[in-house]
């Protein structure tokens, strides 16, 4: 295959002529020093070169920007992290300095480095926050916490005094589930029996018939799963008993 087959248009027209310029090397160019020469060769480099005049573009926007008052913070604790492990004690701030002299004394290219590492923070904060916010019960939330209030699973029957031994349990079926799981307990919590259904009923075998016997209560309850396994619904847990 031919060099030009391997060549991508789109890569060598951001890649200009050369090699680019080192992030130091851009950021000379961000004031008014050095050499005149040095500066003039970079200044040609740049005009050839989409990929380094929008890293020095993008540099000029993070200097000329300030931090918005709810990434202040996250902002600050960032710089602190950078101040311990940093390893350059000639840019560490005075303790008695603000955070904002602290962001001031980094370089344009670690400013750009400390801003992106704190919007990784927020966001990887916020999924967090999120998942534990719907894993924990009782919690507002939405997405998949709305989805689990809003699907309700409401037991038929049995319930309260039968005078005939139930021959099978049935509830309201869920929109968006495919099996059902079914617990059929003693007052105590003791497990009698546990089955599976697919329909929105489920028949007692003989052996759990054989247990419902006048004036002892058991309890059952039932919990909705949708295609991947997850829960989508659970029922309040209703008892019933056998009067002669």
């Amino acid at each position: 295959m031919s060099p030009q087959e391997n060549s991508d248009p789109v890569r060598d027209l951001l890649r200009g002529e050369g090699d680019c310029l080192a992030p130091e090397q851009l950021e000379l160019m961000l004031g008014e020093g050095g050499d005149a020469a040095v500066r003039q060769r970079f200044e040609d480099h740049i005009r050839g070169c989409a990929a380094c005049s929008a890293e020095l573009d993008l540099l000029r926007g993070f200097l000329a920007s300030k931090p918005e008052p709810e990434e202040e913070s996250d902002l600050a604790w960032v710089v602190n992290r950078l101040e311990e492990k940093g390893g350059a004690a000639e840019r560490a701030p005075k303790r008695n300095t603000s955070w904002w002299q602290a962001w001031g004394s980094f370089s344009p290219f670690s400013k750009v480095v400390v801003t992106l590492a704190s919007l990784l923070l927020v966001v990887a904060g916020a999924l967090e926050l999120r998942k534990l916010r719907v894993s924990s019960p009782g919690v507002a939330d939405t997405g998949a916490a709305a989805v689990m209030r809003s699907a309700q699973l409401t037991l038929i029957g049995p319930s309260g005094d039968v005078t005939a031994i139930p021959q099978k349990l049935a509830w309201n079926a869920v929109d968006t589930a495919v099996r059902y799981e079914v617990l059929v307990e003693e007052v105590d919590g003791a497990l009698i029996w546990k089955g599976e259904s697919a329909a929105a009923e489920i028949a007692l075998p003989g052996p759990v018939q054989s247990l419902i016997v006048p004036k002892k209560t058991l309890v059952w309850q039932v919990t909705a799963f949708d295609v991947r396994g997850e829960k989508v619904a659970e029922s309040q847990k209703q008892r019933f008993r056998l009067v002669p």
